[in-house]
């Protein structure tokens, strides 16, 4: 199992179950909310199988496209890139949370600083401005990491110091480089990636932020966002397999899907052997998908189907 990067809501505890029930053959797989890419990366697929990454934070798809295609730099990067208190930690975060600076903004400084200064003082001031331009995504991508990496439960917001070093992750960042070759890393809200992708033989898989658990995310998702998921959950031509937690408003909103029920450990409980509870939500059958895996139509033990739509007007049928 490869795990890039640490992420709240992260899926790789649940790709035993996705891998019973996803259809049975389709040539392009969208990873709408990527997250961690816990999905994209360990997800079995045909290899001529169109993989598609996409997530909304810019700092999250510019470390996947650095890993993807830049593997050496970061990881000569993260050598160097140190990192031994909680004031190197606020250092780091008010850095990944800096505006990215164009060149053509910088070019406008540089050409200010001969107005203002005189030399040798303007040599300087332009040393010292092309210094803190250079910053590029490769450079962003290592604070990032770290960040995620020294963080309590890779929210990246709390310091929890820790004894570790960051080279023992390298393989992982090594093979996830590898996994990720071939796969198409967007930055889309997903109104707009939907249609972009939208087919009958296209797989969506869908981990938007949970019902009134925004603030664990680093955008926002708003009420109005999880109406329009619904919509679009509704519209599409394609499969869809969808993750929620479970609470009355989930169910309600989707109950002319298939809904099953399943619980794993809850990671940022401090309490030993809490539960949390989830919902897999799909636009098809997905006791058609588990008959694949055995003789019988019956979805995964460790899930409880617990809607079953009376309307079937939203529902994909099999080809």
């Amino acid at each position: 199992m490869i795990i890039l990067v640490p992420w709240v809501g992260g899926k790789a505890w649940l790709i035993p179950t996705l891998r019973e029930i996803v259809p049975r053959s389709y040539n392009c797989f969208v990873d709408v909310f990527g997250g961690g890419g816990s999905v994209t990366l360990n997800l079995p697929m045909r290899r001529s199988t169109q993989r598609i990454y996409n997530d909304i934070d810019k700092e999250l798809t510019n470390f996947m496209k650095v890993v993807q295609q830049q593997l050496v730099e970061l990881l000569v990067e993260l050598r160097f890139l140190p990192y031994i208190s909680r004031d190197e930690f606020d250092v780091l975060c008010d850095f990944l949370n800096k505006t990215p600076i164009t060149n053509e903004y910088m070019e406008k400084e540089l050409k200010l600083v001969p107005r203002i200064f005189d030399p040798p003082d303007a040599e300087v001031v332009s040393k010292l401005l092309k210094q803190y331009y250079a910053t590029g995504p490769v450079q962003r991508a290592a604070a990032f990491y770290k960040v995620r990496r020294y963080s309590f439960n890779g929210m990246g917001e709390s310091f929890a110091p820790k004894s570790m070093d960051i080279r023992q992750f390298f393989n992982q960042l090594q093979e996830g480089s590898e996994r990720l070759q071939g796969v198409g890393i967007e930055n889309k809200n997903f109104v707009e990636l939907i249609p972009l992708y939208d087919g009958d033989d296209t797989l969506f898989f869908y981990d938007p932020p949970y019902y009134e658990a925004e603030g664990m995310y680093p955008n926002i998702f708003s009420l109005e966002d999880h109406l329009m998921l619904n919509q679009i959950f509704k519209r599409m031509s394609g499969f869809g397999i969808l993750t929620y937690n479970d609470c009355e408003f989930t169910q309600d909103l989707y109950k002319d899907f298939y809904i099953m029920h399943i619980d794993r450990p809850d990671s940022l409980s401090k309490k030993a052997g809490k539960r949390y509870e989830e919902l897999i939500i799909t636009n098809y059958d997905p006791r058609e998908a588990a008959a694949q895996m055995s003789l019988f139509a019956q979805i995964p033990e460790r899930c409880t189907l617990i809607n079953i739509p009376e309307n079937q007007t939203y529902i994909k049928q099999w080809r």
